[in-house]
């Protein structure tokens, strides 16, 4: 029972809403049927009350904003939360016309006559279901509010903003295993390492000017590796060599160090030594080449100690 009929001045009555209960638009109006005795005679009639639908308001949160959410984590995130004043309030995101958003009523708010609503990203989304560059954030939501009454109905906005998250390295900074100095007839494979990204294609490279003796080259998925470069040549007393590796998303730029420390390769004699010059005689050896030989290190300096017969 919503009303009570309360006695006053003889004989007058009044009849009052109770205390505590709510009325509703929807089931307008309240007819009541009242009855009264004088012990012997019983009449009755009834009292009917129009109910008037009340236009909602904001009480808070709307115009809102969301925090700074990073696009590595939207999966079924809230955003933020508003208050309306009218209980009978169904909210809906109608622009832009979207699935990845969606409006959830909180069961237990702390006034139910002042409900309290929030945004989410729905269940539905993944990062390999949208792009959250395109269109860029902030994006204006613009939400309704259904009132039953659509003479009633109000809209509002809310800014979500979804951050692009830069790339990650997976196995960077590193420091390689030694390796000998000289020229690479090949290209030799140095180091593995990953850059990950939620929801973007990464690109990797070696910065110049180590880009002239190393480069960085895609592998399957998010793996990459640090080369020497074929013809390049590597020098101990150079070492060790700090390769700056830059990675981009289109958005963010990251950048790691790899640190290859290069050994003196000992040299050996490939050619020519030991050896022997020809027959020269002796009336003919001012400036006369005797030889050749050949090393294997191009950092090899070379000299001639005579060892004289006793």
């Amino acid at each position: 029972m919503q009303y009570d009929v309360i006695t006053a001045t003889s004989p007058a009555f009044s009849i009052r809403v109770k205390a505590g209960v709510t009325l509703a638009a929807a089931v307008s109006p309240y007819v009541m049927n009242v009855d009264c005795t004088d012990a012997v005679t019983a009449v009755s009639s009834t009292f009917t009350q129009p109910v008037l639908d009340k236009p909602p308001t904001f009480v808070s949160g709307i115009p809102g904003n969301s925090p700074d959410v990073s696009d590595d984590n939207v999966i079924a995130t809230s955003l933020g939360k508003f208050t309306t004043t009218d209980p009978d309030t169904t909210c809906s995101v109608t622009l832009p016309v979207t699935t990845v958003y969606e409006i959830r009523k909180v069961a237990s708010p702390t006034d139910p006559q002042k409900p309290d609503f929030e945004v989410w990203i729905s269940n539905a989304v993944t990062q390999a279901s949208i792009d959250f560059n395109d269109p860029p954030v902030s994006l204006t939501l613009t939400i309704k509010w259904n009132n039953r009454n659509v003479l009633n109905d109000i809209t509002g906005t809310f800014n979500v903003n979804i951050v692009d998250s830069p790339p990650v390295f997976t196995a960077l900074p590193a420091t390689g295993t030694n390796i000998f100095d000289g020229l690479k007839h090949a290209t030799e494979t140095l180091h593995t390492f990953s850059v990950t990204d939620s929801d973007d294609a990464v690109n990797c490279s070696a910065r110049v000017p180590e880009n002239a003796l190393f480069e960085v080259i895609a592998g399957v998925a998010s793996r990459f590796t640090i080369n020497v470069n074929e013809g390049g040549t590597l020098r101990a007393a150079n070492g060790p060599y700090v390769i700056n590796v830059d990675c981009s998303d289109g958005d963010n730029d990251v950048t790691a160090t790899f640190t290859q420390p290069v050994i003196d390769t000992p040299p050996s004699f490939v050619s020519g030594i030991p050896g022997s010059s020809p027959n020269v005689s002796d009336s003919t050896v001012t400036q006369m080449l005797l030889g050749k030989f050949t090393t294997t290190d191009p950092d090899t300096a070379c000299s001639v100690t005579i060892h004289h017969r006793v």
